[in-house]
């Protein structure tokens, strides 16, 4: 009877260290969960920052396997691996951002240089002008259609089946 008691407290415990810690945030280190157990972290291989270094040059998966030195055999279901791992997914959005900033590249400043691209085509070149258009729209999340939901109401699967 005792020991049910101990482990509800405990279970109990551990619980309000969980809402304490999503409530002010959590002061342990990124290596440990709630109840301090380590959580193993993925080695990163110079071979992956390798691939990652070479990835973020032209986002082909397969070639930047290759010249990371994957074979290139292989070098196509290595690319897929490796961008379904999430700690290279990290390292390439970190490499990514690392870019933006170092050529001060920024989503306001990439829909200018469309609208200048956009502006100085529209009569020389249209199509140049609707590819900037659309880049502008997609970036701005305008690409996608409304949602329209519909309910139907009132009907059973008996009159469903009466239909056929």
């Amino acid at each position: 009877m005792e020991e049910k008691k101990q482990t509800k407290k405990s279970t109990k415990s551990k619980l309000d260290d969980l809402k304490r810690q999503m409530d002010l945030g959590s002061d342990k280190d990124s290596k440990s969960t709630i109840i301090d157990k380590p959580v193993k972290q993925p080695k990163v291989t110079d071979k992956q920052l390798k691939f990652v270094e070479e990835y973020v040059i032209d986002f082909n998966a397969t070639q930047a396997a290759i010249r990371a030195g994957y074979s290139e055999a292989t070098a196509a279901s290595a690319g897929y691996k490796l961008m379904n791992m999430p700690h290279i997914i990290i390292l390439i959005n970190e490499q990514k951002k690392e870019l933006s900033i170092k050529l001060n590249i920024t989503k306001e400043s990439i829909l200018k240089d469309l609208e200048d691209i956009k502006q100085g085509n529209i009569l020389e070149n249209p199509t140049a002008a609707l590819k900037a258009i659309e880049i502008q729209i997609k970036m701005l999340g305008l690409y996608e259609p409304e949602k329209i939901e519909t309910k139907i109401t009132g009907l059973n699967i008996n009159d469903m089946i009466k239909f056929k």
